[in-house]
């Protein structure tokens, strides 16, 4: 009797201090579905789907394999360069050339980095149609593609020689260039 008394009492200081009871409010919602690590398979027309919806912004596309060991040295930079310009208005997109019933290493491998932009993977895989059908013209991996504003499309292989322009050392300065450039009349009509 006397514990019941005791809790009654406790019950009434509470109530009467003038504590509310915890509002009835929404859980935290979970971060964005777009902060989620994702992999879908995609052919040429869906990275041509990709790239138009962002048109206007700079658009660059990681191309890589998990069984490629510069793609795989080379992968954090492009997360770090999404992280970076994503402000200025760089959009990342990773497709991989692995086999599509590989997407499980894949998955694995861009969780790891929280590549939690778009990330694609060749209906092809490996194969040489893979390169025809997204114009990989050195046939060697990593294969950077920058879309710039207005939708046009600036090739570059991964680690060999630098190019005048789109090198892996000038990838950076390459991004800067074409972030800085306003988005034309020419990206609604492309």
């Amino acid at each position: 009797m006397r514990s019941a008394l005791s809790c009654l009492t406790l019950l009434l200081a509470f109530v009467t201090t003038g504590c509310d009871p915890p509002a009835t409010t929404t859980p935290a919602t979970p971060p964005p579905s777009n902060t989620a690590v994702t992999l879908r398979p995609a052919d040429e027309k869906d990275l041509a789907a990709l790239v138009t919806k962002h048109r206007g912004q700079v658009v660059l596309v990681d191309c890589w394999a998990t069984w490629c060991p510069p793609c795989m040295k080379q992968f954090p930079h492009t997360v770090a360069l999404g992280e970076k310009y994503r402000p200025q208005g760089l959009v990342v997109v990773s497709l991989s050339f692995n086999e599509p019933d590989d997407s499980a290493a894949v998955l694995a491998f861009l969780s790891k980095q929280h590549a939690t932009f778009d990330n694609l993977v060749s209906r092809y895989g490996s194969s040489q149609q893979s390169y025809a059908a997204f114009d990989i013209q050195s046939g060697a991996l990593p294969y950077y593609i920058l879309f710039d504003r207005a939708g046009v499309r600036h090739d570059t292989p991964g680690p060999g020689p630098t190019d005048e322009l789109l090198g892996p050392a000038n990838l950076d300065r390459a991004i800067e260039k074409f972030l800085a450039e306003p988005a034309t009349g020419a990206a609604a009509q492309h």
